[in-house]
């Protein structure tokens, strides 16, 4: 199987979260792009970065996308916090991300590109412990 590297660059996006104002310290340093599989030119792929407080990745978190409530794709993250999950259409999406002892972190209206390579970081923040 032939694969090419797509470059990309972090964007900016939407969080919801019931934590008090979310901190993103995400070090991206010598990221310069990522191998994945070759498919059809109209592709719509999306990779999410989970992180801690801290920046440093998670792996093993559930991801989810859905679409007007309904999801169409999930996927777990790697050791380097990361999923590439090519999904069936383009449009606006909402991200999700959560795991035991994390608020869970939403990126809502991601717009997937079709013919291109989408990228999220959602920051996971520790729960407060229970007084």
């Amino acid at each position: 199987m032939r694969s090419v590297l797509l470059a990309f660059a972090l964007t900016g996006l939407a969080l919801e979260a019931p934590a008090a104002e979310l901190r993103v310290n995400v070090v991206t340093e010598g990221v310069r792009g990522i191998r994945v599989a070759e498919g059809p030119a109209d592709a719509c792929l999306l990779v999410v970065f989970v992180v801690d407080d801290a920046g440093d990745p998670l792996d093993e978190v559930p991801i989810r996308v859905t679409d007007r409530g309904r999801e169409v794709a999930s996927a777990r993250s790697d050791n380097r916090g990361r999923a590439i999950l090519r999904l069936p259409r383009a449009g606006r999406m909402s991200v999700s991300a959560v795991d035991e002892g994390f608020v869970r972190a939403v990126a809502h209206g991601v717009a997937v590109r079709k013919g291109g390579l989408t990228s999220v970081v959602l920051p996971l923040e520790q729960e407060e412990p229970a007084r």
